[in-house]
């Protein structure tokens, strides 16, 4: 949570606690009143207020300023405060625990039907220090819940600052002991996340500290920092005792912490930590090694995190039995609000935080989808869930009972101090100051936005929905702490949620008082050394899936909701089964429990059975098949064109096989980067060998894209075409120049510049097909770009083989192709049943574009009235309903991406010399609220359009401007203009005589984009498949990189529809910046063999079926 602009500035980070796991037996008790049941569907999530008059609930954390203490001296001031829910007095009634800021804590006791009494003078818990986050713990193991409360306040002095233990004497009444049981820590505290990190049965404790106010100051001195004690920590607890063992396990960090999650993600027994740090600092993923040891993991774990990464939670969203987590952040949905708020991401400063280990970090919420080998596909965009303003808290939870667990999000900061032009003002000059005359007025020019809290439905297959207004949940403030608990005993699970100056919400769930779905609720008796549970991961198997759940008593931010585990079953009655595991060696497995009631698991009725680790390496993958790693240079494409949505310079390398040696069997070749020559490997018993060849190293100043193998004079060997580009070199350097080489039969090639016609195009695609009929190979070259001209079509070629000599024919043949677009891919094939072959070719900003051919002369054509237009970068064919024609399959962007483009609020690009200056200028638009604005914000506009400072003056300005506003209607009409309505990846179903239908590929495919596949029937049962695989790391920083694409094997009925075998199911991992996949045979086996954009060329057996 970034305060100021000073990036100097950070706000620890730490998250949340997620558990682990095994199986056992138990007692069935607790049933809930009898609730009205109908067989009709519950519509929605309905939430109702619960009034102060009613629950008699009447905590209001007050923030109120003063001369000595505010946002200008203390950043911390507006961050909040927590609740915490649990069962005090073990009288089945969940209490309340409020934490205040400048107001003192208050402890509520439930007194059932959604009453409360105010129990804090008389508990012994009350006083005035600066709390934050609580904890409700049995630290002490006598059944009774205890109260850990976090102390953060810059003005205390340590020792004053101390955090609270509150101890239980089982009388309403508590006794401070954190000195006693030496976790008195006054370390700027956020939250206490207790699990058990070594093993042994009993609870560690890790604590989420922040450095003081001024530790930025101190950045530019490591060796003072490192002797602060404001380090998050890691205590052991020894028998009883806890000891700091941070530095021992090297845990010691200088971050600014929010939140930590604790559970086993890498799937090995052991329970790691994922700490969320606000600021420049990256989020640390720390997986336990065994005996408490820990190694950051986050580069092998995650592709990217949130930037100022703020509340946490962790749950199974897909029912796929394997847990899934978020991490908040602060990315304004609303226009306005984005381009008054938020400044531009400075690239330098962007990645200087990479080189320097801190990862690759955007400012937007995260939700990171996991896999059974520990890693994770990041998935916000696609769920709709990354831009919900100024969060805090997330919480899953099941609030329909449907089976899917729900999305809750708290929201707000009390004063903008964010905004632009307050900084602009202020801030920027070097006199600011702000004493006890003049901060009343200060504050009042800085913006203060009251903001909604979110619930997001989930309805399954990764399908999230904002149903805030219609669940009741809009109320606008300023919502920190959040936590939930079945208050009422109804069965489902209700809300409560820290505000700042506004009294505390407690929201009803009225599920219970509607039609009815079913449900099991799990609490657990634990060891004896953890009574609660706390890190046991519990399955419940139901209605063939699974789902996955943790005890934790941290959720969210600050804030420790019920320790019991609740999942809906919708409509099904019956439950298979529930596994609890205890530990690494423990479980415990239930079968058949009633439903609608509190299962009870004891561990006394575990057994001992050590689990098996998962491996940690990907499933079946070997990286040395072939010894190659492709290498980018380092070029900056925004210095042509500042406003580019990615990089053009980064679409290689291309893989082919082929016997390029007459020995019958399959060799390689992988082209090259910049001054990396292309390479051959002969494959030799079992083997790939590299192969030097001269002309491929004479020629490495070339840039390789695609690569054709054919048979160019009829000969009996194969020679190799290869295509140039990269969008770096401008037509005056030559070095677009395609290459072709000739086979001498042994497999030594000569380039042949006689038998290719100059061009100088910057291409991407070559594709072979005897177009002419004459039983020579004829070649398409599809042209990418013109640099400097984005998104202006590039001309693509038509190649005719006289007899051994390429010559180019586009003009005379095929004069469409000229100026057609940027071309991705190209296929070939009679798609009309007329006896020659046609071409169909697609591209960025282009849909697919058919050209007939008619007896040599070819006739362009679009396959839909619809508008097909994308980012398309693969197509592949074959004939998937098995009526006897050609059928296509089209990779496109996908839908995990920011730009939301539909047939209502389509996706734009306007280009063209916009302010008159010579250049090639780019703008990117959207629709809000009916009219076009700007993607992009003014800082980085104004870097391609200097007009744009000065027409708009301040950020309010230019956020209320439409795009017309800005470059007048004149311009905008002149400029070229391409729209996008969807960015899913497609089906086109051949209907007959070239007409095409439309089909949207399954959902599951669609969390990345697609940049190959290999269609073949892999399961041998007459139907076409395909694998598929992407992602597309070179972006500019301020979109998250397009990395969640793990790859997958789409299984074909025959009918033109699929079913996904995800990697969780095959073993397959196809992860990484893959632009080529390959089918290979070696020695009987099969191999998938893929390329990476300045990465090794990976090899993986293909998976049994």
């Amino acid at each position: 949570m970034k305060l100021f602009l000073d990036h100097n500035h950070r706000l620890y980070g730490i998250v949340l606690f997620c558990c682990m796991i095994f199986f056992i037996n138990c007692n069935q008790d607790q049933s809930y009143s009898e609730k009205k049941k109908k067989d009709n569907p519950i519509d929605q999530i309905k939430l109702e207020q619960v009034l102060p008059s009613h629950s008699n609930i009447h905590f209001q954390n007050t923030i109120k300023e003063n001369e000595r203490l505010h946002a200008f001296i203390w950043n911390f001031i507006y961050q909040g405060a927590g609740v915490a829910i649990g069962d005090i007095n073990n009288d089945g009634l969940p209490d309340l625990y409020f934490s205040g800021n400048m107001v003192s804590d208050k402890l509520y006791l439930n007194l059932g039907n959604l009453k409360f009494r105010d129990i804090s003078g008389s508990s012994g818990i009350q006083d005035k220090l600066w709390s934050t986050g609580v904890t409700m713990v049995d630290i002490n193991n006598d059944g009774l819940l205890d109260i850990y409360v976090c102390k953060n306040f810059f003005l205390l002095q340590r020792g004053v600052r101390a955090n609270k233990l509150f101890i239980n004497n089982g009388d309403l009444t508590f006794t401070e002991s954190a000195k006693a049981y030496g976790i008195d820590d006054d370390g700027y505290s956020i939250q206490a996340n207790f699990f058990d990190a070594d093993n042994d049965k009993d609870l560690d404790m890790y604590l989420v500290n922040q450095p003081m106010d001024q530790y930025a100051s101190m950045l530019a001195n490591p060796e003072t920092l490192k002797k602060l004690p404001f380090s998050d920590k890691l205590y052991r607890n020894d028998n009883g005792k806890f000891v700091d063992v941070t530095t021992d396990k090297k845990l010691a960090n200088r971050s600014y912490g929010l939140s930590a999650i604790t559970s086993d993600f890498n799937n090995d027994g052991q329970i790691d930590i994922y700490l969320c740090n606000d600021y420049d600092q990256g989020d640390q993923f720390y997986i336990n090694q065994g005996n408490g040891d820990f190694i950051n993991e986050i580069s092998q774990r995650l592709n990217h995190t949130s930037y100022y990464s703020m509340g946490s939670d962790i749950s199974d969203i897909n029912n796929d039995g394997i847990l899934d987590f978020i991490t908040l952040d602060m990315a304004f949905g609303d226009h306005y609000r984005s381009k008054t708020n938020m400044k531009s991401m400075q690239p330098e400063k962007f990645w200087d935080l990479v080189e320097k280990g801190n990862y690759f970090q955007y400012p937007v919420n995260n939700l990171h989808l996991g896999y059974a080998n520990g890693s994770y596909s990041e998935i916000g965009h696609f769920l709709n869930i990354s831009h919900t303003d100024w969060s805090w808290s997330p919480l899953f939870v099941d609030l329909d009972l449907d089976s899917h667990n729900d999305l809750v999000i708290s929201n707000g900061l009390l004063r903008d101090l964010r905004n632009n032009d307050f900084i602009n003002t202020n801030l920027s000059s070097g006199n600011f100051s702000v004493n006890k005359h003049n901060f009343t007025e200060v504050l009042s020019r800085i913006p203060s936005t009251p903001i909604s809290n979110f619930i997001y439905k989930n309805h399954g297959q990764l399908n999230f929905e904002d149903i805030s207004t219609e669940a009741g949940f809009s109320q606008k403030g300023f919502s920190t702490g959040m936590a939930y608990g079945d208050l009422d005993k109804d069965g489902d699970m209700d809300l409560v949620i820290n505000n700042t100056n506004a009294i505390a919400s407690i929201f009803e769930n009225k599920t219970a008082d509607g039609p009815s779905n079913n449900f099991i609720k799990i609490k657990l008796k634990g060891p004896q050394e953890n009574t609660s549970g706390i890190g046991a991961q519990i399955k419940v198997y139901f209605d063939n899936q699974v789902q996955s759940s943790t005890i934790n008593n941290c959720r969210g931010y600050m804030s420790s909701s019920e320790m019991i585990a609740q999942t809906g079953l919708g409509k099904s009655n019956v439950v298979d089964s529930v596994t609890v595991q205890w530990n690494i060696t423990e479980s415990s497995l239930i079968k058949n429990p009633a439903i609608n009631k509190t299962l009870v698991v004891d561990y006394k009725n575990s057994k001992d059975i050590r689990r098996i680790p998962q491996p940690k390496t990907k499933a079946n993958q070997k990286q040395n098949l072939i010894d190659y790693t492709h290498k980018e240079n380092a070029f900056n494409d925004y210095e042509l064109q500042a406003l580019l949505p990615h990089k053009l310079s980064q679409n290689g390398p291309f893989i082919k096989k082929g016997d390029l040696n007459g020995d019958n069997l399959e060799d390689v070749i992988v082209g090259g980067g910049p001054g990396q020559p292309s390479r051959v490997f002969f494959q030799s018993g079992g083997k790939f060998l590299f192969s030097n060849q001269p002309a491929f190293q004479k020629d490495k100043a070339y840039e390789d894209l695609d690569i054709a193998l054919f048979d160019l004079e009829n000969d009996g060997d194969l020679d190799i075409y290869i295509v140039s580009g990269g969008s770096q070199h401008l037509k005056s350097t030559g070095n677009n120049t395609d290459r072709l080489y000739l086979n001498d039969g042994k497999g030594t090639f000569t380039r042949s510049n006689q038998s290719l016609p100059f061009s100088n195009i910057d291409g991407q695609k070559v594709l072979i097909a005897d177009f002419n009929k004459d039983g020579y190979s004829d070649v398409f070259i599809g042209g990418r770009s013109i640099p400097g001209q984005y998104p202006k079509g590039a001309d693509s070629k038509l190649l005719i083989n006289n007899e051994g000599k390429l010559e180019d024919m586009t003009k005379s043949l095929a004069s469409d192709l000229l100026g057609l677009g940027m071309v991705t891919d190209a296929c070939s094939g009679d798609f009309d049943n007329d006896g020659d072959t046609d071409l169909l070719v697609i591209g960025e900003w282009m849909g697919p574009t058919i050209f007939t051919n008619n007896n040599g002369q070819f006739t362009k054509s679009t396959v839909s009235n619809t508008n097909l237009t994308g980012w398309l970068w693969a197509i592949d064919k074959g004939d998937f309903d098995n009526d006897g024609d050609i059928d296509f399959i089209i990779g496109n962007l996908g839908l995990n991406n920011k730009f939301k483009a539909s047939s209502k609020k389509p996706f734009q690009i306007f280009s063209g010399d916009l302010d008159q200056n010579g250049d090639h200028d780019v703008v990117l638009a959207k629709i809000n609220s009916n009219q076009l604005v700007p993607l992009r914000g003014k800082e980085c506009s104004t870097e391609e359009l200097p007009f744009i400072s000065e027409k708009f003056k301040t950020y309010d300005a230019f956020a209320k401007a439409s795009l017309i506003d800005i470059y007048t209607e004149e311009v905008l009409d002149n400029a070229l203009n391409i729209t996008i309505e969807n960015f899913e990846h497609f089906y086109l179903e051949n209907s007959g005589k070239g007409q095409f239908e439309k089909v949207s590929l399954p959902r599951e495919m669609q969390i990345g984009c697609i940049k190959d596949f290999i269609v073949k029937d892999f399961n041998n049962d007459g139907n076409l498949d395909f694998i598929y695989a992407g992602n597309h790391y070179p972006v500019e920083v301020e979109t998250v990189r397009y990395d969640g694409n793990k790859g997958g094997i789409a299984i074909g009925s025959g009918d033109g529809t699929f079913t996904i075998v995800a990697p969780n199911k095959s073993g397959l991992y196809l992860d990484g910046d893959i632009r080529d996949l390959e089918l290979l045979k070696v020695n009987n086996l099969t191999y998938i063999l893929s390329t990476e954009n300045n990465g090794k060329v990976k090899s993986n057996l293909f998976p049994k079926f």
